[in-house]
């Protein structure tokens, strides 16, 4: 899983698109090594983001947190 959320944070990098705690999540993700994680999503409309949450394998903590932008995309439905 760290590959992938390298390549989407450099992703949002290149494209200027804000994020919040990206680089901590990866970071976190990182530690946890080759533990199993459970993934949960929570997206919010004002201001348009989407929230990745990364569990523990028993879901009893929150490994890591990362928000994406989404105005983007919302300026891409709507215009």
């Amino acid at each position: 899983m760290v590959p992938a959320y390298e390549r989407r944070e450099s992703h949002t990098v290149a494209e200027g698109i804000p994020t919040l705690g990206f680089a901590d999540a990866v970071a976190s993700l990182r530690d946890v090594g080759t533990d199993h994680v459970q993934l949960g999503q929570v997206t919010v409309t004002n201001p348009p983001y989407l929230f990745m949450l990364f569990l523990a394998a028993d879901a009893s903590a929150l490994v890591a947190c990362l928000g994406v932008d989404q105005r983007r995309q919302v300026d891409r439905v709507v215009g």
